[in-house]
């Protein structure tokens, strides 16, 4: 259903890659749920084998993974929200395909290209108001991203911010099994 490309991000709780849904005919992200602390890939096959001792761990982030995704999933139709496709597990792991918006950049790209390289007032409440109002729904849906910052936040159109680079709470967090990813 998916084909695999290049990876385009990986952290301590996954792999993003770029892909192509050969049904819809259209190019996605795909991000593997793939703590590196964790796991390591089959010799012979795309599964994760997951290291001695850390199973329990390993299972129970592997439901955060689909957890989060999932709920990501009902959110679809936030104005600032990339859209999630499908939800799945296979090779002993879960991946997350979202849509891929050609042309994006991320706010910081953005910033840097900018001649003043800041944004005025006017054009940043215009620009920040959707993302604010996605946060404010995600939040009383129990979804709280722990990672705004100017990479996770993308410019997909002229005055239209979107908010990606999600990421399990343990990825986000100190004193956890994963390498944490703190903006």
């Amino acid at each position: 259903h998916y084909l695999v490309g290049a990876v385009t991000e990986s952290n301590g709780d996954g792999t993003t890659y770029m892909g192509y849904d050969t049904q819809t005919k259209t190019p996605v992200t795909i991000r593997e749920f793939l703590p590196d602390t964790m796991v390591r890939r089959s010799n012979d096959s795309a599964a994760l084998l997951v290291r001695e001792g850390s199973q329990e761990t390993y299972y129970s982030l592997l439901s955060s993974f689909l957890e989060l995704w999932g709920k990501l999933r009902k959110m679809n139709g936030l104005s600032a929200l990339i859209s999630v496709v499908d939800i799945f597990e296979e090779n002993n792991t879960a991946y997350a395909v979202s849509e891929y918006v050609e042309g994006a950049q991320s706010l910081r790209d953005y910033l840097l290209a900018a001649k003043e390289g800041y944004l005025p007032w006017k054009e940043a409440r215009v620009l920040f108001m959707p993302v604010l109002s996605t946060l404010a729904t995600l939040h009383q849906n129990g979804i709280i991203h722990r990672g705004i910052c100017c990479d996770s936040i993308t410019v997909t159109g002229p005055g239209v911010l979107r908010l990606g680079g999600y990421a399990i709470q343990a990825m986000r967090s100190q004193g956890t099994e994963l390498k944490a990813q703190l903006c």
